[in-house]
């Protein structure tokens, strides 16, 4: 276990100000230690034992729970960031009976003691955990912080999330859980179903850009100059009546539509197969496969449209052969042999012989393209083409093994959704969960500029932000566990679990709960990582035989909620002094086993009181009320209105003394007992119920 860092001489001068002394941090291990520096060497002056230490006090596989606590600001994060790499850091290890160091400085460490151990004989993990998504903490690279989780955008994202946590929730470890946090979130199934697009979504594109017919403009061009060319050479009066006019506009209406987008997607939307009884949605939402379907068809659509944004060798693809296949496989296969001749005709005619072009064929038809050597001899730079056409085939192929997957996997019900059960076939929806983020990605590469997305996911119970804080906890390090199981050299002997406010968004209850439930739980967790270290000899990985891993956890934390279970010899309290610079707080307090208000009333934790700052407020303006106007003739004409709204602010306070102090106050103000009279008789009846309750 780590038992103390040393952060030389202007290490971090952003946090502890510009040449600040080396700072020692001890997390509570057997020994208190006291390290120096001078110019070249790195020293322990001073070993103290820790009489508070006790073996295995909060698991026999948790060595030691530490906090870094401090208010916002204080360097909490650079602290826990400096531990994940232990870069420009001296680390102390306390292993068995031996001390390990491990010297990431530029100088030297000189030690008499036989027993300091080089860097190559420990074997240990770090992981660091933040449930925020700033890319600030991109940099730290660690697999189970959430913003490593966050790739492309947030419908990935969201997708990982449900993934995980349809994963996790399958894990026994949930009962165990539950004895901890007796309402820990779990939902029984999760729901899904098509996504209700709206027809404007996918034209809007088109209506407001250039984008799918390059030539639109020029096309709207030539014919007005043509017009006005016709109309300046003629040498006889012209006068153009309402119906030539009306004539006139529409025949320019539909050569601008025979070759746009809307055209082509309002003849998909009103195949008899797909037509909705809505004007305004693509779907009826009474039939799951051919919602399914229409959905997939549309986005397929846009990619034939975006296609040609770039410079091609255009062919000249017939739509009616899409609209009159049979099927929905027909269809897609349509939606191939457009894809290839939309960009380049001469490649469908070379490769269409040598392999069939169908959807089922997609990935024999990706490898006669890598093939093709035609269109390299046009001298044209074919690479762009290529992986164009390649990525829009992919969508296709990708859309059909999700199509074939659900129908063949999944049972529709009734009202038109598919039901997802947490203690059902985990191996199917990884599966499916998989397919269908590859093919969000695949309409991603294909630089789609809209959205795409097929399925609206609902637990059966909606989760609070909370609730989703602490499964995104779970989750993570369970899939973190889950990857790396079977990769030898990530199970090591040995975890540092960096915990940067994993606490934050918890109800008060659950952070009392914390470390009671992570002690009982991580090692539950961490039990499927079977420790095994490098045969240096054989170059093989051996398992650690009567070796579980053990797991160290240091956590940061501005709310001294979790702090009454843990030793205050195991908390780094992060200060600042008067230059506004972070000092190591050197003042004793009591934490463990304390009173949460004593360590809320702790003046290192809330200044000036345990009351908000707005109640605050009111009740010290009330009383400067009071004082202002205890004599009658300072009092203006406004006093019987505020004497009410004064009133009323001191009914709404519920701390008794207070509220009971300053109803007094009012009384001797205008020298009527009835008020402070009702408050007593309140305070009393709440009393007499409390009594009866015991």
């Amino acid at each position: 276990m780590i038992s103390a860092a040393y952060i030389p001489y202007n290490t971090l001068p952003h946090i502890f100000g510009e040449n600040h002394k080396g700072i020692t941090l001890n997390f509570g291990g057997k020994y208190f230690y006291e390290i120096e520096e001078n110019n070249n060497e790195i020293l322990i002056i001073n070993r103290k034992n820790n009489i508070h230490f006790i073996k295995g006090f909060y698991h026999k596989s948790i060595p030691l729970v530490s906090a870094i606590v401090g208010k916002n600001g204080v360097g909490k994060t650079s602290l826990l960031k400096i531990l994940n790499t232990f870069e420009r850091t001296l680390i102390i290890l306390e292993q068995g009976g031996e001390e390990v160091i491990i010297n990431k400085t530029s100088k030297e460490f000189i030690s008499n003691e036989p027993q300091h151990l080089g860097i190559n004989d420990i074997s240990l993990e770090k992981l660091y955990y933040s449930p925020f998504l700033d890319y600030d903490l991109k940099d730290i690279h660690s697999p189970v912080a959430l913003v490593s989780y966050f790739e492309s955008d947030l419908q990935q994202y969201y997708l990982d999330n449900i993934h995980r946590y349809l994963i996790f929730l399958n894990h026994s470890i949930i009962e165990e859980l539950k004895s901890a946090y007796k309402y820990f979130p779990f939902y029984e199934y999760l729901d899904f179903f098509i996504k209700k697009y709206d027809k404007s979504y996918f034209r809007k594109i088109y209506i407001e850009s250039k984008i799918g017919n390059p030539n639109r403009g020029d096309s709207l061009i030539h014919e007005l100059n043509k017009n006005i060319s016709d109309l300046e050479n003629r040498s006889d009066a012209y006068t153009m009546d309402k119906e030539s006019f009306i004539e006139y506009n529409k025949s320019i209406v539909e050569n601008l539509q025979s070759d746009s987008l809307t055209h082509k997607l309002d003849k998909l939307w009103n195949l008899e197969e797909y037509k909705s009884e809505s004007s305004q949605y693509i779907i009826n939402q009474d039939n799951f496969l051919k919602d399914l379907e229409i959905t997939i068809l549309s986005f397929l659509m846009m990619n034939t449209i975006f296609a040609l944004i770039h410079e091609s060798i255009n062919g000249n693809y017939n739509y009616s052969n899409l609209l009159q296949a049979g099927t929905f496989e027909e269809r897609l296969d349509e939606f191939i042999k457009w894809y290839i001749i939309n960009q380049d005709e001469g490649l469908y005619e070379s490769i269409k012989d040598r392999v069939e072009i169908k959807a089922v064929n997609y990935r024999d038809i990706l490898e006669k393209i890598d093939q093709n050597k035609i269109i390299g001899e046009l001298g044209i730079d074919i690479r762009k083409f290529r992986l164009s056409i390649k990525n829009k085939i992919l969508t296709v192929g990708k859309s059909k093994e999700l199509y074939d997957f659900i129908k063949d996997n999944f049972t529709i019900l009734e009202n038109n959704l598919i039901r997802i059960d947490v203690k059902g076939d985990l191996e199917k929806y990884n599966q499916f969960f998989q397919m269908y983020k590859e093919l969000i990605q695949s309409f991603r590469n294909t630089g789609l500029v809209i959205d795409f997305s097929l399925f609206e996911f609902v637990p059966n119970k909606k989760l609070s932000t909370g609730e989703k804080a602490i499964l995104d906890f779970y989750s993570s390090l369970y899939s973190y566990i889950q990857t790396y199981q079977n990769k030898p050299h990530h199970n090591k002997e040995n975890y540092l679990l960096l915990l940067d406010e994993a606490d934050l968004g918890y109800h008060p209850l659950w952070k009392k709960k914390f470390i009671l439930a992570i002690t009982k739980t991580l090692p539950i967790l961490f039990s499927e990582l079977l420790p095994q270290k490098r045969n240096n000899e054989t170059k093989e990985y051996e398992f650690l035989k009567n070796t579980v891993a053990n797991l160290q956890i240091i956590f940061t934390t501005h709310d001294p909620l979790s702090l009454s279970d843990i030793p205050s010899s195991n908390i780094i309290f992060l200060d600042k002094n008067e230059n506004d610079k972070t000092i190591i707080s050197s003042k004793q307090k009591k934490t463990f086993g304390a009173n949460i208000s004593d360590l809320l009333s702790d003046s290192f934790f809330i200044e000036d009181g345990l009351m908000g700052d707005f109640a605050k407020e009111k009740i010290e303006e009330t009383i400067q009320w009071i004082d202002e106007n205890k004599e009658p003739e300072n009092r203006g004409t406004s006093f019987e209105e505020k004497l009410k709204y004064y009133k009323k602010v001191i009914e709404l306070i519920d701390e008794q003394i207070i509220k009971l102090k300053l109803a007094e106050m009012i009384s001797e103000l205008v020298e009527d007992k009835e008020f402070q009279r009702k408050l007593i008789n309140e305070e009393i009846k709440f009393l007499e119920q409390k009594k009866k309750e015991l």
